[in-house]
C-alpha cells in the first residue's frame, strides 16, 4: 500500500521541499482523506503546515496516519541540493512523548545532513545560489542545528 504524503512525517518532508509548482500539482491529486482524528484534511491548513516543515527543517506525524504512533523525519539533500528523500524515527506514543520529540527532531536531522553530505550535498553552495528552487530549499541557519552545520 501507498504511504500517505499528508499525513506521514516523511511525506510532509518530501512535499514540504518540492518546487512550487510541483508541490501544487502533487497537492491537487492528493485525497487529504483522514486516517485518525488527527490527520489534517483541509488544503490550506496542510500548505500552512508545510511551511513550518520548512522553516523548521523536519515534520513530525503525531498519530495522523496511525493511532498511538508518532514520528519525526528529516530531509536528505542530495548533490544537486535537492530533497530526494527524508529519513525518520518512528515509536509508539508511550515512548515518544513531546518532549522525546522535541530532541529527536535535531538528531534526526544531524542524521539527514550527514547522509546528504554522503551523496555529495554542499551546505554553503546550496545556500549560495539562488537561482534554483532545490537550492534555495536547502537547509537554513534555522532548519539545521549548529552542531551539523559546523
Amino acid at each position: 500500500a501507498a504511504v500517505p504524503l499528508h499525513c506521514t512525517a516523511v511525506g510532509k518532508v518530501m512535499l514540504a521541499y518540492m518546487p512550487p509548482e510541483d508541490q501544487a500539482a502533487t497537492l491537487a491529486k492528493v485525497d487529504l482523506k483522514r486516517a485518525t482524528q488527527n490527520t489534517i484534511s483541509n488544503l490550506q491548513e496542510l500548505q500552512n503546515h508545510l511551511q513550518r516543515v520548512r522553516r523548521n527543517g523536519y515534520a513530525w506525524d503525531l498519530e495522523e496516519n496511525e493511532v498511538h504512533i508518532r514520528c519525526v523525519a528529516a530531509p536528505i539533500w542530495d548533490h544537486t541540493g535537492a530533497v530526494n528523500a527524508s529519513l525518520s524515527i518512528t515509536g509508539p506514543v508511550v515512548r515518544m512523548p513531546m518532549a522525546r520529540m522535541r530532541q529527536l527532531a535535531p538528531l534526526v536531522q544531524q542524521a539527514g545532513l550527514k547522509i546528504s553530505r554522503e551523496l555529495g550535498f554542499q551546505i554553503a553552495a546550496a545556500q549560495n545560489d539562488k537561482n534554483s528552487w532545490s537550492k534555495a530549499a536547502s537547509p537554513s541557519s534555522t532548519a539545521i542545528p549548529a552542531a551539523a552545520s559546523r
